[in-house]
């Protein structure tokens, strides 16, 4: 039986680190100048907000959606995880008798649970010979390293979607804000979905941040150069994978709504079932306990088992204590929805800003539009 690729093993290892993608600014786009340089301008006794020319009717506060476009299979931000995250699909696809058997022990199959050590090694050994010989004739049970491959591709080209609640600034053009991660959007074979922060993990995915605010030279009109920096949240990849993998892999691909489904129409137990009766009818052990329906049995229990637990992997995987560093963008008057001038700002463009993870610092482009009031 084929190994499995080191291509795959390679990006489920890094899948299973998860990253934040390295994503620059839209072409064309300049970055601002730091708010320290330069002449600070006068402060309008009205807002206080420093800048130069008088912005006493220009407002900034707001709500602002923002996206981050990400990239989870970076090395560096979930470290420990290669291995046993994906270690059950790998066996299966390349030591289907082993991996079965020890699912179905582990599982408390009672008729496995009943045999020696020895027996269950030659039975282990009977269902590989018959997988190997299903695989020659079946290339589709290769689909278990798609559904490895699938899991994770998807990671490569997601965006994190926020809402920044920037409030009014103080006399000095500091202001108080916050950062709320909402979700995000993943994207696979040219199918797109948007995926939630569960409720009950919502309390960790927001932070509050310092920000600043200077008033461009144009005021009244709201545009103005803008800081944020602080902050730590907790990112739920691993929910927002499994909102993702039905609707946008397995239902495509195999017509299932979940990992438990699909890796159990992979594994064709039912069409081993004969084959490996047959293949212990000399063993005196076996033969007396091992029949079809027992078989199919003791081998959905070992595939539903390993399903179960791989989903309770993924759904563990959180990356904490994510801080937001070096944030800064353009407070904009108008915005593509709102282009008229109003005297509030409705957007922030041309922006970056810095994802830490540990040690790691992965910038990412900051932009959105205003969604919401605050004060």
């Amino acid at each position: 039986m084929r190994s499995i690729r080191y291509s795959s093993i390679g990006t489920l290892a890094l899948a299973a680190t998860l990253a934040v993608a390295c994503a620059q600014p839209p072409s064309g786009n300049k970055l601002i100048d730091d708010p320290g340089d330069g002449d600070p301008g006068v402060t309008d006794p009205g807002t206080g907000i420093p800048g130069t020319g008088n912005p006493a009717a220009a407002k900034y506060s707001g709500v602002y959606q923002v996206d981050a476009p990400v990239d989870f299979t970076q090395q560096g931000v979930l470290p420990g995880l290669t291995g046993p995250l994906l270690a059950s699909l790998a066996e299966i696809h390349d030591n289907p008798g082993k991996a079965i058997v020890d699912f179905a022990f582990a599982a408390n199959v009672p008729v496995i649970k009943g045999m020696s050590s020895f027996l269950r090694d030659v039975l282990a050994s009977v269902i590989s010979t018959v997988a190997g010989n299903f695989l020659a004739n079946h290339p589709e049970f290769d689909e278990i390293l798609g559904i490895i491959d699938s899991i994770f591709e998807i990671t490569q080209t997601s965006v994190i979607t926020s809402k920044i609640t920037v409030h009014t600034p103080a006399t000095d053009g500091t202001a108080a804000a916050e950062l709320q991660v909402t979700g995000a959007h993943f994207e696979f074979l040219n199918q797109k979905i948007s995926v939630t922060v569960p409720a009950t993990l919502a309390l960790g995915s927001t932070t509050s941040l310092t920000a600043s605010i200077k008033a461009h030279t144009n005021a009244p009109i709201a545009d103005a150069d803008l800081t944020m920096t602080g902050g730590k949240v907790s990112i739920p990849v691993g929910a927002f994978l499994l909102q993702a993998l039905g609707p946008l892999v397995f239902q495509p691909k195999w017509g299932t709504t979940d990992l438990r489904s699909t890796l159990l129409k992979v594994v064709p137990c039912s069409d081993w079932s004969d084959d490996v009766v047959s293949g212990i009818q000399n063993n005196s052990g076996l033969k007396p306990v091992i029949t079809s329906t027992v078989f199919n049995t003791l081998c959905t229990t070992a595939v539903g088992y390993a399903a179960d637990k791989l989903v309770e992997a993924i759904n563990n995987l959180k990356v904490d204590n994510v801080q937001i560093v070096n944030a800064r963008g353009v407070l904009f008057d108008t915005s593509m929805t709102k282009p008229s001038m109003d005297h509030q700002s409705d957007r922030i463009a041309d922006g970056i800003w810095s994802w830490q993870f540990g040690s790691v610092m992965v910038p990412s482009n900051l932009a959105g539009d205003r969604v919401g009031a605050a004060f």
